[in-house]
């Protein structure tokens, strides 16, 4: 099979991008021939203006992504992210043009302008399944009402042109509970197909969870990963043993490492070599982010590690690491509340006990095996036209 990837990189790369190397590299381990169509959004403040007028509709992006289709004679394409300098016109054109489009929704960018469904540090939802305009007036997108009014017509346009009604074959969503949402945001539910990101198997710990003293957080050092609330959180601790390690790089970095928090020691940026060995030997991931996340790495890569998490209850995949007695689940920006989920880290046969959870959930729905075999099964379902039935995980 011939598979042309599209994925407009980010400025900080994060999980999207990582999962989009992920399945190319597997889907080339299992034989198939996968080309990619990479963007970088540009950085000057010039080139940056020119591209977020064309945001919402970039003809001249269109024509080049369907011109490499056609010269890798593509199967298949499976678009990633178009903000911004593509645009949904790829999408448009790639099904005007004959190719059956797969698209993975890792956000709610489809129908809110910052893609995480959070203001103001809460869940909102005023854009859902209504027009992006109270996302223009409150500056949803980086603050500016300008950026917030091209990231709504970006919005808005492929909804006036019936792109994701007509021109999409199917959309992977990665939990089953970002369904509703989406749907109500206009996404045909009978062509979403719940399919969760995997991870690398990274092999057998040396120890037992609850023989390390400790606490993992990994990922981007933002408010809306919830890194202040944790940091809140940690001195409530009454035991006093344990060391959180964060891992990650943002725009809280500096505030991090000015609070001096006793017990947490800030590493920064690290490669993903040294998270995975911090997984293999910590005693539980803390994840406390306080917008929608649907199938976020790093709990998957946790419980690849036999490691149990502690997640904010607005993540997807918290339900069922609850549900497998993997980790548990806090109610997302409630300090309170994180702090009593990380007091139970003191129950080593507890703490043991969901770390054993948490790799049978990963050998049943994350392994690279399971991954392989749900994207041939969508692509080939893509291109015989096969997909128009209820939301069903492959």
């Amino acid at each position: 099979m011939r598979i042309l990837q599209v994925h407009n990189r980010y400025r900080v790369a994060g999980g999207e991008d990582e999962v989009v190397e992920r399945e190319r590299a597997l889907l080339v381990r299992g034989g198939q021939q996968v080309t990619q169509v990479l963007v970088d959004n540009p950085t000057g403040a010039l080139a940056s203006a020119r591209a977020l007028a064309q945001s919402a509709w970039n003809v001249r992006a269109a024509r080049r992504v369907v011109a490499q289709a056609r010269r890798d004679r593509a199967d298949v394409v499976h678009v990633h992210n178009t903000w911004f300098s593509l645009s949904p016109s790829v999408v448009h054109a790639l099904s005007q043009a004959g190719f059956p489009v797969v698209m993975t929704l890792h956000n709610f960018r489809t129908t809110c302008l910052n893609g995480l469904l959070l203001r103001e540090g809460r869940t909102c939802t005023l854009c859902v399944g209504t027009h992006p305009g109270p996302g223009i007036r409150h500056r949803c997108y980086r603050e500016s009402a300008v950026l917030s009014a091209a990231a709504a017509a970006a919005v808005e346009m492929p909804r006036l042109r019936h792109v994701w009604q007509k021109d999409v074959a199917a959309f992977l969503v990665l939990d089953e509970s970002a369904v509703p949402l989406l749907a109500s945001g206009g996404i045909p539910q009978d062509r979403m197909v719940v399919r969760r990101n995997s991870s690398a198997d990274p092999g057998p710990r040396a120890n037992a969870p609850s023989r390390s003293d400790e606490v993992l957080y990994a990922g981007r050092l933002s408010e809306e990963k919830g890194v202040d609330v944790l940091l809140e959180a940690w001195p409530r601790l009454r035991q006093q043993s344990l060391t959180l390690l964060l891992c990650g790089d943002g725009p809280l970095l500096d505030q991090v490492v000015r609070a001096q928090v006793p017990g947490v020691r800030v590493l920064g940026r690290v490669d993903r070599a040294t998270v995975q060995e911090s997984m293999l030997s910590a005693r539980a991931l803390v994840f406390p982010s306080i917008c929608h996340e649907a199938g976020p790495l790093a709990p998957i890569e946790a419980a690849a590690a036999g490691l149990p998490t502690i997640i904010s209850s607005s993540v997807g995949v918290s339900r069922r690491l609850e549900r497998s007695g993997a980790g548990w689940s806090v109610a997302p920006g409630d300090a309170a509340d994180l702090a009593g989920a990380l007091g139970r880290l003191a129950d080593a046969a507890a703490v043991d006990d969901a770390g054993r959870a948490a790799r049978l959930l990963y050998e049943e729905a994350h392994t690279d095996a399971v991954a392989t075999a749900s994207l041939i099964d969508v692509y080939q379902a893509a291109i015989s036209g096969g997909i128009g039935r209820p939301t069903a995980e492959r």
